[in-house]
């Protein structure tokens, strides 16, 4: 049977639910299954053998033998779902009504066997958040391709952040976005998955922008990072590429190369340049300029 059911209710507060195991050594079908409902707050739903799904939303089952009695699942708040279930989702959507304006955050849980989350039926109206982490799989079944459907989830030691769709949790952190739009104005959703923000930098020809800095191999000292460099005006921004000095003592590095706006790549150490291959892959050359500007080619 369910453990909990929310059904027909607007405005409702509980506290913490814990869900024990009967005789037959599980503690409920569902943890909870909500259906016509509005502006519901849950601060806690535990269980250690829920037999199906932790959270069920459902508008097929609230019947008389003849009528049905569902609607609107909407504004609804679980936290610290936490616990074990044997179904094979942990969260499970089939209704042919409104759903939207949800959070739900996950506390650790585990035992299911296919899903975090499927959705089979329903019409997403708002925000359905999925936040927290889980000892289970990350795995996701019919979610609505909308950036309405928002996760933020760890999982084996990685975060999955952003919309569902074909999630894998391959990164210490993804990021889901748009493709990225290179219009003056992007699109909502496409200015880019990750924005290095410079607004604190003085503005001039040669300042340094926004920095992606990537640490050094066993260190938290970094080792090379991507700036961006402002060329002759506010808008004409290059990308420089810097790296370490060879100093285990110091976190310095040096610009060694810039693709600047115009579209020129620079290279800024004496005798240095791009080094290219033979056809036949035995050696490599390195193509710089000598002092009269002529072209050499020096092995590597």
């Amino acid at each position: 049977m369910d453990a909990t059911r929310f059904t027909h209710i607007r405005g409702l507060r509980v506290g913490f639910i814990r869900l024990y195991r009967n005789d037959a050594l599980v503690s409920g079908q569902y943890g909870a299954i909500l259906n016509d409902c509005d502006d519901v707050e849950v601060f806690g739903l535990s269980g250690d053998a829920i037999n199906a799904a932790f959270i069920y939303i459902d508008g097929t089952n609230d019947v008389d033998g003849i009528n049905q009695f569902s609607g609107p699942v909407t504004n609804v708040r679980i936290y610290g779902v936490a616990g074990s279930c044997a179904g094979a989702n942990a969260i499970a959507v089939s209704t042919t009504f409104d759903v939207g304006n949800m959070l739900i955050e996950l506390d650790g849980i585990t035992g299911y066997t296919t899903n975090l989350c499927r959705w089979i039926a329903g019409n997403l109206t708002g925000p359905f958040r999925l936040i927290g982490r889980v000892n289970g799989n990350a795995t996701f079944q019919g979610m609505p391709a909308s950036d309405l459907v928002f996760i933020d989830i760890e999982q084996g030691g990685k975060r999955r952040v952003g919309r569902p769709d074909a999630a894998r949790f391959l990164a210490g952190l993804t990021v889901a976005s748009a493709g990225f739009d290179l219009a003056a104005t992007p699109a909502a959703g496409k200015f880019g998955a990750l924005f290095v923000s410079a607004v604190m930098a003085t503005a001039g020809a040669g300042a340094y922008g926004g920095a992606l800095v990537l640490g050094r191999p066993g260190s938290d000292r970094r080792g090379a990072s991507l700036v961006a460099k402002q060329g002759a005006s506010a808008s004409a921004v290059g990308l420089s590429v810097m790296t370490g000095v060879g100093s285990l003592a110091a976190d310095q590095e040096y610009e060694h190369t810039c693709f600047d706006a115009g579209g020129d790549l620079e290279f800024f150490t004496a005798g240095k340049g791009p080094i290219i291959k033979t056809p036949d892959g035995t050696k490599r050359y390195r193509i710089a300029v000598d002092n009269a500007g002529a072209l050499t080619t020096t092995l590597v």
